[in-house]
């Protein structure tokens, strides 16, 4: 995965509970949003 994706979600996202749990759970979170728009959109953002 490329790095700005992340960060470009971090941005759709508005930082939402990213003050909540570790980086694991940040990145986990990220990879699940990634997932999901993989699925509704057929490709990245």
């Amino acid at each position: 995965m490329d790095t700005t994706i992340y960060v470009k979600l971090l941005q759709i996202e508005g930082f939402r509970n990213l003050g909540i749990g570790g980086l694991k759970d940040k990145i986990n979170k990220l990879k699940e949003i990634v997932r999901q728009k993989k699925l509704t959109t057929g490709r990245i953002p």
